[in-house]
């Protein structure tokens, strides 16, 4: 028999298996006996079943996905689970997202099973509970009754607070999307009921609760979350998702019902190991079963930090990465890039380490251990190590590109930006199974093209042409969509500014700093306009300035505010803010000296030996905007211009010509004095540019005696 005919008949035998064993476990329970199909209209949410005790009865839909500061993240892997059913002492829990009490599919089927599977042969009648603000509980008194009455049972709604004696001769306990917690006591009440033989229903819709419940989240904190807590169950605030054109119907019955336990998801991973060894990348690409139950399993162990669960089920997954890393090593370790003809193996490694950044605490010494255990080194170990972003892209990345991006990063003042990860689609191919390598919080990707190897000119026609690598224009154009949702946005009044900048701009392209776009173009793409002027910023922040004031003075004042805002975004209301330009050796931030009025209002700034003034209307708009730049070595050209168009070197890039330079004077000021020493002291030790007066790499003693050395007036 050939290697491929072995393969064939190998999955076909475990698909017939996988069939088989389907259709065991749907005659084994009696809650989906008879059960295809469930359905409900509206919204979905899914749950998890943490506890190996659960049973995954129902799951469906496309995926699930979540929205997150940058942007919605799909949850790959398993179909969303929707009810799950398991023992707790002599006593019988479901828990579901929906209470299916539309009569769709097959939902009055399974309401009859899982009634009499709850009761288990206890009498007494149906109950729900009324008094904890149940979302569900007018429908649920309209259905209940009737199906009570034709078990021959009684029914009704109970109000006020459960007690043990309330609960007394009840068979089963319907507790349906409540969004009022129960009391400690009403929750030991039930589950000591449920553990004597109760049998009980409970419902939970996170994304409802989570959209109409800010700072809290369904996972936690949602009424039926905290009800079954200790039974290894949660809502999730997620939303369910079905393919185009496809009818909200969950038909994914036990044992495809994934439960999303991290426990099964190890094991699972595990087995798969075990059974393929080293070959596990040719495998996966071969093998649709095996590929399937890996991608699902590695997806699990993702939900935990990008679902908010509770810290134990976080701490467990985290832990089966770690298992995971240390027995499979030719698989996870960061030794290199793996083939590209293996993106589920690529893929699945990746994905571990994204999930085991994702789930460590985020403090400086946790992140240089996961770091230490990935071999990172240079620009990728501190783009983690200290601020938190892991890059995704199988170890490929140069050297040169990771350190564009740190170079951006490093610029930016502390706390202006949140992203969690950087992607570089391009080495990360689409396997045939969907691998999702998102997670929590902020995510970008950049393209994966070669510093130095093309640049662009981010100016429109009437500005000064300034060329940037591309490469570090499209990282900066992404860290700014971070910036943009993880600084901008949180911050009222910074958000209410942008919104109020790109309302005034409207839908004239001349209006804005990046003209040369069609008209409407940001009024569309609104998520767009601080991006696109990142790549000018990165480009020379001087010339974005110039830009502003040379449209102020065509009539046009909304430019010179965009650029007013960026300066304020970076400068978050301190006297300083950063621009950036390009050195011999690459690019290089510069600190801008901000004067601001009364009402913070930026009035003067600073760069260089340049100098741009600013007057507000009764309006608050800008009403005058001036330039004055000194021209040190007296050639008749003001400094900055001279520096732009060659005629003068400034091989640090901060605006000043290098003939002309007292590199000592560190705040420039004129003179080396108290102001700069003040400066040097705060810098010790560091690699601050400004202060390593002698190029050695670290603020120390020999800089502190340069410095010295030239107190007082600078000759210039």
């Amino acid at each position: 028999m050939s290697l491929w005919a072995a393969i064939a008949m190998r999955t076909l035998l475990a698909s017939i298996v996988c069939l088989l064993n389907a259709l065991a476990a749907l005659a084994q329970h009696p809650v989906t006996t008879g059960v295809t199909s469930l359905a409900q209209d509206g919204g979905h949410s899914p749950i998890i079943a943490d506890d190996p005790a659960w049973t995954g009865l129902v799951a469906g839909g496309a995926s699930s996905w979540i929205s997150t500061p940058c942007d919605a993240r799909t949850l790959g892997g398993p179909a969303p689970l929707v009810a799950a059913a398991r023992s707790w002492g002599s006593g019988r829990i479901i828990f579901t997202s929906r209470d299916w009490s539309s009569n769709l599919a097959n939902n009055s089927t399974f309401r009859a099973n899982a009634a009499t599977w709850l009761a288990n042969g206890r009498p007494g009648p149906l109950v729900w509970t009324t008094g904890h603000q149940e979302w569900h509980g007018s429908s649920s008194g309209s259905v209940l009754p009737s199906l009570a009455a034709s078990m021959g049972r009684s029914s009704y709604g109970l109000g006020g607070t459960v007690t043990a004696s309330s609960l007394a001769n009840v068979a089963v306990l319907y507790v349906l999307d409540p969004w009022a917690n129960f009391t400690d006591s009403e929750r030991t009440a039930i589950l000591n009921w449920v553990s004597n033989g109760g049998g009980l229903w409970v419902t939970a819709v996170g994304w409802s609760w989570n959209a109409y419940h800010p700072g809290t989240t369904a996972e936690t904190d949602h009424p039926g979350t905290r009800l079954l807590t200790g039974t290894g169950a949660y809502a999730v605030r997620s939303n369910v998702t079905w393919a185009s054109g496809q009818s909200q119907v969950f038909d994914r019955l036990a044992p495809s019902a994934n439960s999303g336990s991290v426990t099964a998801a190890r094991d699972a991973l595990i087995a798969l190991h075990t059974q393929f060894g080293t070959g596990i990348g040719p495998a996966l690409e071969q093998d649709a079963a095996a590929r399937t139950a890996f991608v699902n399993a590695h997806s699990v162990l993702a939900w935990g930090d990008l679902l908010g669960l509770p810290a134990a089920r976080t701490q467990a997954a985290r832990d089966a990465c770690d298992q995971l890393r240390m027995s499979f090593p030719s698989s996870y370790n960061r030794g290199g890039a793996l083939p590209l003809a293996q993106p589920t193996a690529l893929r699945g490694r990746e994905r571990l380490w994204r999930t085991l950044t994702d789930l460590t605490p985020d403090t400086a010494a946790d992140r240089s251990a996961v770091a230490a255990l990935a071999n990172w080194t240079g620009p990728r170990l501190a783009l983690y190590r200290d601020h938190g972003t892991v890059l995704v892209e199988d170890q490929r990345s140069s050297t040169a590109q990771q350190q564009a991006i740190l170079s951006w990063m490093q610029a930016i003042p502390p706390g202006r930006v949140a992203l969690e990860a950087i992607t570089f689609s391009q080495w990360l191919p689409a396997g045939q199974t969907t691998f999702e390598l998102s997670g929590p919080g902020c995510q970008v990707n950049v393209f994966n093209t070669a510093v130095g190897a093309s640049s662009e000119n981010p100016f429109p026609s009437d500005s000064t042409a300034r060329p940037c690598d591309l490469f570090s224009s499209v990282a900066a154009h992404e860290v700014m969509h971070a910036i943009d949702a993880t600084w901008i946005t949180p911050n009222a009044a910074f958000d209410a500014r942008r919104d109020a900048l790109l309302a005034d701009a409207g839908n004239d392209s001349m209006n804005y700093l990046r003209s040369m776009f069609t008209a409407g173009f940001f009024a569309t793409n609104p998520q767009e306009f601080m991006a696109s002027i990142a790549n000018q910023w990165v480009s020379e922040g001087y010339l974005v300035m110039r830009l502003g004031r040379t449209r102020f003075a065509a009539g046009r004042r909304q430019p010179i505010e965009q650029a007013l805002f960026m300066a304020d975004v970076f400068a978050n209301g301190a006297t300083t803010t950063f621009f950036r330009g390009s050195a011999t050796a690459g690019p290089v931030a510069r600190t801008v000296q901000l004067t601001r009025d009364g009402a913070g209002r930026i009035i003067a700034l600073r760069d260089g030996t340049t100098t741009f003034q600013f007057a507000y209307g009764a309006d608050g708009h800008v009403s005058s905007v001036t330039e004055a730049s000194d021209d040190c070595n007296g050639n008749g050209i003001a400094d900055a211009m001279d520096i732009l168009t060659g005629g003068a070197t400034d091989a640090d890039a901060d605006m000043i010509p290098d003939a002309c330079e007292c590199p000592q004077d560190v705040d420039r000021s004129g003179s080396v004095d108290g102001g700069d020493l003040a400066i040097l002291l705060g810098n010790w030790g560091t690699a601050a540019a400004s202060t390593d007066l002698d190029d050695s790499g670290t603020t120390d003693a020999a800089d502190l005696a340069v410095l010295l050395a030239a107190w007082g007036p600078c000759a210039n």
